[in-house]
């Protein structure tokens, strides 16, 4: 028996025990594991062997929930994080437009919701401050809410109330006049009026941010949502085998689409290459916590939070059971309880009848009773750990937890519960809201605080999970997810070589320790994508 390529390590995590230290590679695929001494009989002149040292090597990582090309265009001009009030915004932006062209778009993203909370006038402000440009700042939300002046309002033709849905809102005075502020669907009115960098920008970005999360040690992502204006970016850069890692995307299937555009998303799930898919469908049944709308089984704080993004809920299990019934996985956005509730309501019975997985995301408040229904149902929960960790105080002083009140704030993302009872758990990064890199997600689910910050409180610590919990959440539960546990998730003989190199055991040193363990190597199907050796 010979292979195209042998690699000898430390440590390799695989369905055998004990751990082998030398893994064999034919064509894609794995087709021996043993010891370093089995590996010399497995070499021939034309074998690569790569000798990894005390390296570890383990199924590679997926990222479940992410928005790459997306989040290119969310994350274009100013990263606003650091700004804390509208004074300092001011600030940011009259700098900025110094060197601007009274013709150019000011963009920005990742602001806070406080920064503007309190200006009745955003639109206005904006244009102030801005002398009159079109200005258009995403939330650190991403998608679900932003800001916009005068001028870009008035070039994105948004004079009035729309009616986009039930949660969709362009903010305005008594007068009917736009306040700047737009929420939900309505945020896409402006946003998509943004012009867009020509092809080989947009192409070079993404090549760029693929290849830095690849270096993370990802192997895959999915991005949960799709646009045909991506399909250009991501076959060239099949076309040219630069596309570092598995890229997977998914349509949102919203109210509004017929009978007519749901039957077009199947068409598009038979688009893919060599290395991109478009797989599953999306739904959102809710907003976000921050933002009030969020759908929850008693309103939050300020009487909101008691709707769903479908007027009519029949509608969404009607669309649920028309795309599992041809074996078509789905991923609910659900973030209250009220929402997640629903979504295992109409879930949990069209998993028992098919063919695919289907999984609930975020999961950001919910009771030890409810979780258990994971287990109950079969539906898997994927949830980003940095939401949590990154952005919510012990204390209660953020957004997040003075609209939920303390008593649901105690009860933030329940991992541990849903693990407790049984069921499937996923974890992803959502990026770009949350970081991209998956050891410092996976240390965050297990810390409940930000990694390299130990004097920060945990968040309801009795939520952590274990490293080895959340590396299976990261290589097992994506691949049943995407029904391909039989050809990857884990390491064993005659599935795929798709592995995560680290330089020393995630599974062996501290939560700490594994936010800052260094990638040795990133292999898809045989083929390294990333080396540091």
């Amino acid at each position: 028996m010979t292979m195209d390529m042998v690699l000898l390590a430390g440590t390799i995590h695989n369905d055998e025990n004990p751990p082998a230290q030398a893994l064999g590679i034919s064509g894609e695929r794995i087709s021996a594991l043993g010891s370093r001494a089995d590996a010399a009989r497995w070499s021939s002149a034309d074998t690569q062997v790569v000798d990894l040292g005390d390296a570890v090597i383990t199924a590679g990582l997926s990222d479940p929930h992410s928005h790459p090309l997306t989040g290119l265009e969310w994350t274009s001009g100013l990263d606003l994080g650091q700004v804390t009030d509208a004074d300092g915004l001011a600030e940011v932006l009259t700098a900025s437009c110094v060197a601007m062209d009274p013709d150019s778009w000011v963009l920005g993203w990742n602001l806070v919701p406080q920064v503007l909370g309190d200006v009745d006038d955003a639109a206005g402000f904006l244009d102030r401050v801005c002398v009159g440009r079109k200005v258009f700042l995403r939330l650190h939300d991403g998608g679900h809410s932003a800001y916009a002046s005068r001028a870009a309002l008035s070039y994105a033709n948004v004079t009035g109330p729309v009616d986009l849905g039930p949660l969709a809102e362009v903010e305005c005075s008594e007068d009917g006049r736009p306040t700047g502020a737009l929420h939900e669907e309505a945020v896409d009115l402006v946003g998509n009026a943004v012009p867009q960098p020509p092809h080989s920008e947009r192409a070079a970005a993404a090549r760029e941010l693929l290849a830095a999360m690849a270096a993370t040690g990802l192997t895959a992502t999915h991005a949960l949502d799709f646009s045909e204006h991506h399909l250009d970016v991501l076959r060239a850069l099949d076309d040219q085998d630069e596309l570092p890692l598995f890229y997977r995307c998914s349509p949102v299937c919203e109210p509004r689409h017929t009978e007519a555009e749901r039957l077009q998303f199947v068409e598009w799930l038979k688009l893919g290459g060599k290395r991109w898919q478009v797989e599953g469908i999306k739904f959102y049944l809710d907003g976000t916590i921050d933002n009030g709308t969020a759908w929850l089984k008693a309103p939050d704080c300020y009487g909101a939070g008691t709707t769903s993004t479908w007027h009519d809920l029949g509608a969404y299990r009607d669309a649920v059971s028309f795309f599992a019934a041809q074996g078509i996985p789905t991923a609910t956005h659900a973030i209250g309880d009220a929402a997640v509730e629903y979504a295992l309501d109409v879930l949990g019975p069209v998993v028992a009848t098919s063919s695919a997985a289907h999984r609930v995301e975020h999961v950001e408040t919910l009771s030890s009773e409810q979780a258990a229904r994971f287990a109950d149902t079969g539906v898997i929960a994927s949830m980003q750990p940095c939401h949590c960790s990154h952005f919510l105080t012990v204390d209660h002083s953020d957004v997040w937890s003075q609209r939920l009140g303390r008593d649901r704030a105690l009860r933030a993302f329940p991992q541990r519960a849903i693990l407790a009872a049984g069921g499937q758990l996923a974890l992803g990064s959502d990026w770009p809201i949350g970081p991209f890199d998956p050891r410092e997600i996976m240390a965050s689910a297990c810390l409940r605080r930000p990694p390299g910050q130990p004097d920060s409180p945990p968040i309801a610590a009795d939520q952590a999970v274990t490293p080895r919990e959340a590396l299976r959440a990261y290589t097992r539960v994506p691949a049943v997810i995407g029904g391909r546990e039989a050809d990857e998730g884990s390491v064993a003989v005659g599935k795929f070589a798709t592995l995560t190199v680290f330089a020393s055991d995630p599974l062996a040193v501290t939560p700490e320790q594994l936010a800052g363990i260094p990638i040795v190597g990133t292999l898809v199907r045989g083929k390294f994508e990333h080396r540091a050796y």
